[in-house]
């Protein structure tokens, strides 16, 4: 059975959307499939935003459409329904713990589960090209999770 993957940024228009659009595209293209959830909020999104149109963009540069994407506010009880948390950056992480310590056995930065040791920096404002830099890190990273997601559930 797969895991339910909820990815966590500030506005949840941008990393965090992208992550889950992301990991859903990788998912089907080289793990045929799987079966994981991916989903995203954000810690101070407002609820029913579209995603920024810088991800839309760059997404759209790689045949996926983020158009769809509303924003959602992050909740408790998506602590409960998700198995793992990957946050965007540190500040995040830490903020999700403080508030609920509980959390710590699933909540770590997308950076450290594969293994890097960088945060997502926000390409809110900025041009394509910062949206374009976004994707592809996270696109790397992500690879990289899904493939150890896969290994752990083969095992």
């Amino acid at each position: 059975m797969g895991k339910k993957v909820l990815f966590i940024c500030t506005g949840n228009t941008c990393r965090s959307s992208m992550a889950a659009f992301l990991a859903r595209d990788i998912q089907e293209r080289e793990f045929a499939g799987g079966g994981h959830l991916f989903d995203s909020a954000g810690l101070l999104a407002a609820e029913g935003m579209a995603a920024s149109a810088g991800a839309v963009a760059a997404l759209a540069e790689w045949g996926i459409d983020l158009a769809p994407h509303r924003s959602k506010l992050f909740q408790r009880e998506m602590l409960d329904k998700a198995d793992l948390i990957l946050t965007m950056t540190e500040p995040h992480r830490r903020w999700l713990l403080e508030a609920l310590p509980e959390a710590a056995a699933k909540v770590f930065t997308v950076a450290a589960f594969a293994g890097e040791g960088k945060d997502i920096a926000d390409p809110f404002g900025g041009d394509l090209d910062a949206y374009r830099h976004t994707r592809d890190e996270l696109a790397a990273a992500l690879a990289k999770i899904l493939k150890n997601l896969i290994k752990t559930e083969e095992s």
